[in-house]
């Protein structure tokens, strides 16, 4: 796994505050059953920064795991992790459970496949953030 961080100064995280807005992303993914299934999930954000994620899924074999993941990827976030040194770690999960096809793309979990939809968000907030900064410019 590649690391770009050298250290980070473990501090008090970022206090939460009383609004945030966010996107939801539907991924629909196999469940331990091999039925396909919905999951939800949700990156807010606070001063255009990633600070928080949420995942809503029915499905009780997953929806364990996948909360304990996404209070500690907030936690990160609230660090002041980058999200896509997070998702980086994230794609690299491989699982024989909850590998998958997720259109012609191979997903060797779904914890990958979540890193994947980061990884793709923080790559449009990117861009986002360009576009105005060009526009702020011009």
């Amino acid at each position: 796994m590649k690391n770009d961080i050298t250290a980070i100064a473990i501090t008090k995280p970022h206090d939460r505050p009383e609004h945030l807005q966010g996107i939801t992303y539907k991924i629909k993914t196999p469940n331990a059953a091999g039925q396909i299934i919905n999951i939800y999930l949700t990156v807010n954000e606070h001063d255009g920064q990633p600070f928080e994620v949420f995942l809503n899924c029915t499905d009780s074999s997953i929806n364990e795991l996948a909360s304990v993941s996404m209070v500690l990827i907030s936690r990160l976030l609230r660090l002041g992790v980058p999200l896509d040194v997070i998702s980086e770690d994230l794609e690299q999960v491989h699982s024989a459970h909850t590998a998958h096809m997720a259109g012609k793309q191979w997903c060797p979990s779904l914890i990958a496949r979540i890193g994947r939809v980061l990884k793709e968000h923080e790559a449009q907030r990117q861009k986002q953030f360009n576009l105005d900064n060009n526009d702020a410019s011009a």
